[in-house]
């Protein structure tokens, strides 16, 4: 049979520890969906300024080329020396290191890329192994205004092509449409480092709440002994002084608790009920010597009655011995007389 204290204990631990899974968890929950949260707001703005970026620098691109093409308005240069001059400055052109600037005619004719065989070709049927035109897309978003396009393109000294972002504005005066990118895997790299910090945070957040978990736990359980201790003493002394009751023993000492709860209210109805059978049993007890001091009287009473009994029959059989003595004689004249 376990007892009260052990029951409390398991109910506080069994208490404590459904909290604590339901918090931990939550918790847990929480940190897990704040760091996807975090990872995902940075994946965006690695991209929002990646796309800022490219936008900026095909901006200025086209702002060099702008200038080049104010000499020409300007009658310094010819147009075919400008478009030259305009094509050599695109072509050297770098930015964050080795990205580099591309420019297609409306046409789709390739008129700068890295100095390859491709310039002065069509390009305008060039498609990535998903399919994608992306020359097609360049000309278009340019002609829109400018835009961005998701495509699969080689870095330079590879020929595996990867996810490439491009953004392309177009400058009307010659018609060309300028364009620069990069490709996302770097950006989707650092992503990667990014999640690995995050998932890192998130582990130690998950080791710090499973340790206050833990702490909290030991605390519950020390807690629940000291109050279940304390709720389980007071209930021996109740138990044992009942048992005292039961095998006749009404001194006992009075029951100390100093509880308010229902416990305490238990030995002060203990303690009452103990004062009540005292004064029960000296009432009884005082009872029984009046009961027994009457008896006594009536028995001595008894006594008394039976003697006078006995007395009056000694006098009865006195006057019947009398009574026969006196026949006797009377028979005796009677026979005397007959004589």
């Amino acid at each position: 049979m376990k007892s009260i204290k052990a029951r409390l204990i398991i109910a506080f631990i069994l208490t404590s520890t459904l909290m604590s899974l339901v918090v931990g968890g939550y918790s847990i929950y929480n940190q897990m969906n704040k760091a996807k949260e975090n990872l995902e707001t940075y994946r965006e703005t690695l991209f929002a300024e990646y796309d800022q970026g490219i936008k900026t620098n095909v901006e200025i691109a086209i702002s060099l080329i702008e200038k080049i093409y104010n000499q020409q308005q300007a009658g310094i240069l010819t147009e075919e020396e400008a478009k030259e001059q305009a094509a050599d400055l695109i072509r050297d052109l770098r930015f964050d290191g080795d990205n580099y600037y591309w420019v297609d005619t409306t046409e789709g004719i390739n008129v700068v890329l890295l100095g390859r065989d491709t310039e002065g070709k069509s390009r305008l049927d060039d498609a990535d192994p998903n399919g994608v035109q992306f020359i097609r897309e360049f000309i278009k978003n340019a002609q829109e205004g400018g835009g961005y396009t998701d495509y699969d393109f080689a870095k330079p000294n590879e020929t595996e092509p990867t996810p490439k972002r491009g953004y392309t504005q177009l400058f009307e005066p010659y018609g060309w449409v300028v364009g620069t990118g990069n490709w996302v895997d770097d950006i989707e790299k650092e992503v990667a480092l990014s999640a690995e910090e995050f998932n890192s945070q998130m582990l130690r957040d998950v080791n710090s709440i499973i340790i206050a978990m833990i702490v909290g736990a030991l605390v519950v359980a020390v807690t629940a002994y000291l109050f279940s201790q304390n709720i389980a003493r007071n209930l021996r002394q109740v138990a044992q002084g009942a048992k005292e009751i039961a095998q006749g023993n009404l001194a006992i000492e009075k029951l100390q608790v100093n509880s308010r709860d229902e416990i305490g209210q238990l030995a002060n109805d203990f303690n009452l009920m103990t004062e009540n059978l005292i004064q029960l049993v000296k009432q009884v007890t005082q009872t029984a010597e009046q009961v027994a001091s009457s008896s006594e009287e009536l028995s001595a009473g008894a006594e008394q009655s039976a003697q006078a009994t006995n007395e009056v029959a000694a006098a009865i059989t006195d006057v019947a011995q009398g009574t026969e003595n006196q026949l006797n004689a009377v028979n005796d004249v009677g026979a005397v007389v007959e004589e």
